[in-house]
């Protein structure tokens, strides 16, 4: 599974974008003409971190606008199905919406940020489910509701490993917890440990190390 498009709205420098990366993709263009906010977008849907409240501030939304959703869209070349409710829904995409409350709500004041991470269909819309179980052979009159990116579901979605302008590396190791190399290595090792396949090794007759002759029976005991 790959990123077959991408549509960004009203996130920092980017009033508005849409472009579908092929199998090898290059941004090239001068210094602080969007690059960057282009990785930072895909970074907050895909990323190691799940996208939150937090993750945003004031300064992401295009020429400090609230009044205009910041919008992040990303489309997959195939298509999951998820089950809910004893429903199947076709999961085509991610989006992520932040926007500002317009008025107070509850405890949080005007102006309060709060984000939406929703599953899209693949020509954009949302992919909504029943929000009780269907029963075979009769009529639901259930309300439908956005379907909800779950963690199972980024699991399936591709990762992405993102090293910001800073080049912080040690973050994207496989010793850091949260990294998409540690998730991948885990699969390796995982795999590695549970397999019975048996690999023949053939040594060389001869092997020779530190100006010194090794038989193969030497290095068997070795």
């Amino acid at each position: 599974m790959r990123i077959s498009r991408v549509q960004i709205e009203h996130f920092r420098s980017i009033k508005s974008l849409e472009f579908q990366p092929g199998d090898h993709c290059v941004l090239i263009g001068e210094n602080n003409c969007g690059k960057s906010n282009i990785l930072r977008a895909l970074n907050l849907v895909l990323g190691e971190t799940w996208p939150s409240d937090r993750a945003f501030s004031e300064e992401d939304f295009h020429d400090q606008d609230t009044s205009q959703d910041v919008v992040i869209r990303v489309f997959f070349d195939q298509a999951m199905d998820e089950w809910r409710n004893n429903c199947k829904v076709e999961v085509g995409g991610f989006e992520l919406r932040c926007k500002a409350y317009k008025r107070k709500v509850g405890k949080k004041p005007a102006g309060s940020l709060t984000t939406d991470f929703i599953c899209i269909k693949q020509d954009g819309t949302e992919a909504t489910c029943p929000i009780e179980p269907l029963e075979k052979g009769k009529r639901s009159t259930c309300r439908w509701a956005p379907l909800r990116v779950s963690s199972a579901l980024r699991e399936q979605a591709p990762s992405l490993i993102y090293v910001d302008v800073l080049r912080d590396y040690n973050k994207q190791t496989p010793g850091s917890r949260w990294s998409v190399l540690r998730k991948l290595f885990n699969e390796v090792n995982t795999e590695f440990l549970s397999s019975k396949k048996q690999i023949t090794v053939t040594l060389p007759s001869v092997a020779i190390a530190s100006d010194k002759r090794y038989t193969q029976e030497d290095l068997r005991r070795r």
